[in-house]
């Protein structure tokens, strides 16, 4: 599962994978792009599923779960790409847009790993948790102190639920670009 998989890195990694012969379930807002990318990762010898996913919203992450698992099973794979950031300084953001970002970079995180784990632990299955962070947690970054500090908060989700899940066979890794 690859979590804003329509554009940048979450179309680069959807073709990494594919490559291996993968599995991808491929997830964002923009269904067009998806159905695009879909044709690249089976173009390049993956498999791909594609649906609606917007992060922000709990209806849509278990819709486009319940789909993804009766199409390929449930994830052994989930990489929480989809993200939001819009430069500015913080007394000229608008509050919904705060909350875009927070719930996009954060929030949306939480669900999504939270909807996956619910399988992987009931089946006892292996796999891994990967949490897309950025450079801005260890060089913060002026107007981008929302984005730092969500992506601060998802490093900290990633190291607990690490610990969390010590021995189960499912591992979670951070990437920070």
């Amino acid at each position: 599962v690859i979590t804003g998989s329509s554009a940048g890195l979450g179309v680069a990694i959807a073709l990494q994978m594919a490559e291996r012969g993968w599995r991808v379930s491929l997830g964002a807002r923009r269904v067009d792009r998806l159905l695009e990318v879909a044709a690249d990762v089976r173009t390049r010898g993956g498999s791909a599923f594609t649906h609606v996913l917007d992060v922000t919203d709990s209806d849509s992450i278990d819709h486009f779960f319940e789909a993804s698992e009766a199409a390929h099973g449930p994830a052994d794979v989930v990489v929480n790409n989809a993200g939001a950031s819009r430069p500015g300084p913080l007394t000229e953001q608008d509050p919904a847009w705060l909350r875009t970002e927070v719930e996009t970079n954060l929030l949306g995180a939480l669900w999504v790993t939270r909807r996956a784990l619910i399988p992987m632990r009931a089946q006892g299955l292996t796999g891994d948790i990967v949490f897309m962070s950025s450079d801005s947690v260890r060089n913060p970054r002026p107007m981008q102190v929302t984005y730092g500090a969500t992506k601060a908060a998802l490093e900290n989700l990633s190291d607990g639920l690490s610990l969390e899940l010590e021995g189960t066979g499912i591992r979670c890794t951070k990437i920070r670009i």
